[in-house]
């Protein structure tokens, strides 16, 4: 499924082609020469969806700079490197897009997922460099020059690390700008589709889990990010770091890097003590902890045993650890990232009036639900842990910049069939995994677990769909896992009782009672306090720099008083 802005990327098959390309842009430019992107120029075009129409309090395309990394025009990278040897934090711009900051911040965590992302950056002293990101089930490469836009002081007016010589994120946000079109395209969405994009990986969003559930997914090393999102940042607190006296940020991911259970026995000094500790990442390096087990507590000197399980001991800048009872009070949304090695991915459509590729909405409309596209595979496996997840076009990506474009609510069931067959209706008692909520987003996922059997997965609207409307399929998996294609002949009874282990009976319950609607993940959207600070920055250097001219001035007409003779 190509975009609107298909000029932006290329559809590489390998990171060696994009490499070989980036050597041809080279060759083509003459002398000395920076590489200068034609596709995605230094002005306002790049900047905003309306170059002469800005966002409200977004400073003026005249007022922004365009400096290069390589000829060390940004204020205070002077030795410009695309990683540093350890991981920088991250630091927001003027832009509201804390969820794509936030996603690179968790990945910035993690060095193979972090490396992935810049291609190449061998000719970054010429000021190109490739970057590549996941979308519609492919990964797309983008060639990025090294101009990045800055205050008059020579500040990145968007995002960049703590450490001004790493690079790596004003490059990849300038590529992720340039894959939407312009930066103001990427002012909103959600920390799961960020990281989706980044990594490639399956990515899903759920409340808090449970204790046992954190140290299970930590130990088959699922990425875990936590959020507070509870209460909506302040117009006056645009970094949220004032967020209450625990010190943490609000609408900022923290990772969850260890869980264990740690023990102190009772001796003549305390009573025994059991906690359940957990060790946070903070990629932001601001808003630690300030609570029971924060770094400087006393409670480290008191349990001794406790503290030399918790290790390393965080230093409350980098990490720190807290209690799993206090990580439950002050967050409340998970997003888990899965890691796992098998991936198989289809591409589909649900086309109004097709037997086989239908729209037939969800199991809600037992009439048609069975004419929607289905997958047919074998677990050959025990304990086959796998994460499904049907992808509708990113409007930004494909449309002309339509903000009111709301996603159909997606969903699908995994039902037990015999093997190679469809299903003929919804059977609740056959399915083995169902989205009880259909939700409104771009990306549904679920992870489930299934024994050795076949199955099918269904996806649908939750309304049969008017319109032919394309998705992606992706399945990741631990082990693998075989699809085949289906019969185009299919019996009615097919998935009869008699043929499914199903120890239960049939179910004809309309589907109705098991699926509905649901709320999306909302995209994270800002108050414009950070915009205005940057205007009101920026106005105040402009004031400055007046001042200073205008005591030029006085100065001047001073000297000449004394040079010249007085009428």
């Amino acid at each position: 499924m190509k975009s609107r802005l298909s000029w932006m990327y290329r559809d590489y098959a390998t990171d060696d082609e994009a490499k070989m390309e980036e050597r041809k842009l080279m060759s083509a430019l003459e002398g000395d020469a920076p590489f200068s992107d034609p596709d995605f120029p230094a002005n306002g075009r790049s900047l905003y969806l309306n170059e002469f129409q800005p966002p409200p309090y977004a400073i003026p395309a005249s007022l922004v700079e365009w400096n290069r990394i390589s000829r060390k025009e940004i204020a205070g990278c002077y030795e410009p490197r695309t990683f540093s040897s350890s991981s920088s934090g991250v630091v927001q711009g003027a832009l509201g897009n804390r969820w794509l900051i936030g996603a690179l911040g968790v990945v910035s965590r993690r060095e193979h997922l972090r490396a992935q992302l810049v291609v190449s950056s061998a000719c970054a002293g010429r000021g190109l460099y490739t970057v590549k990101f996941y979308k519609c089930g492919k990964w797309r490469y983008v060639h990025v020059d090294d101009r990045i836009p800055c205050t008059r002081s020579g500040t990145p007016h968007y995002g960049r690390s703590v450490d001004p010589d790493e690079v790596w994120v004003m490059v990849v946000e300038k590529a992720y700008a340039k894959l939407h079109g312009c930066y103001e395209a990427i002012a909103v969405g959600t920390l799961e589709d960020g990281l989706r994009d980044l990594t490639g990986l399956a990515v899903e969003t759920t409340s808090l889990p449970s204790w046992d559930e954190i140290r299970d997914a930590t130990a088959r090393r699922v990425l875990l990010a936590v959020c507070d999102t509870s209460k909506p940042l302040e117009p006056l607190d645009p970094a949220g770091a004032f967020n209450k006296p625990s010190g943490l940020l609000k609408n900022h991911p923290y990772l969850v890097a260890e869980a264990i259970d740690a023990t102190a026995d009772a001796t003549a000094s305390y009573d025994a003590l059991d906690c359940r500790m957990i060790r946070l990442e903070n990629p932001w390096l601001i808003g630690g902890w300030t609570g029971d087990w924060s770094p400087g507590s006393d409670l480290w000197k008191t349990y001794e045993p406790i503290a030399k399980a918790c290790l390393p001991p965080g230093d409350g800048r980098i990490s720190f650890w807290i209690e799993f009872r206090d990580l439950s009070k002050r967050f409340d949304e998970m997003v888990k990232t899965y890691q796992l090695p098998n991936k198989i991915v289809r591409q589909g459509a649900w086309v109004p009036g097709d037997d086989k590729s239908g729209a037939g909405g969800s199991p809600a409309y037992s009439q048609t639900w069975k004419r929607n596209p289905q997958y047919c595979f074998d677990v050959l496996q025990s304990s086959t842990v796998a994460c499904a997840s049907i992808s509708q076009l990113d409007a930004r990506w494909h449309e002309a910049h339509s903000r009111a474009h709301r996603p159909l609510p997606l969903g699908f069931v995994v039902q037990s069939v015999p093997g190679g067959r469809r299903a003929t209706r919804f059977r609740p008692t056959a399915s083995r995994v169902l989205t009880p909520l259909f939700l409104p987003q771009r990306t549904i996922t679920r992870a489930f677990a299934l024994e050795p059997g076949s199955y099918v997965l269904v996806p649908s609207t939750y309304e049969p769909a008017h319109v032919a409307t394309p998705f992606v399929l992706e399945i990741h998996s631990d082990k693998p896992i075989t699809f085949h294609d289906i019969p185009e002949v299919v019996a009615e009874d097919d998935d009869a009782p008699s043929k499914i282990d199903d120890p239960d009976g049939d179910d004809e319950r309309d589907g109705g009672s098991v699926c509905a609607v649901g709320s999306p993940t909302p995209n994270v959207h800002e108050p414009p306090a950070r915009d205005l600070h940057a205007l009101w920055e920026q106005a105040a250097r402009l004031a400055t720099f007046l001042a200073s001219l205008s005591d030029a001035n006085a100065a001047i007409e001073e000297k000449l008083n004394t040079i010249l003779p007085s009428k």
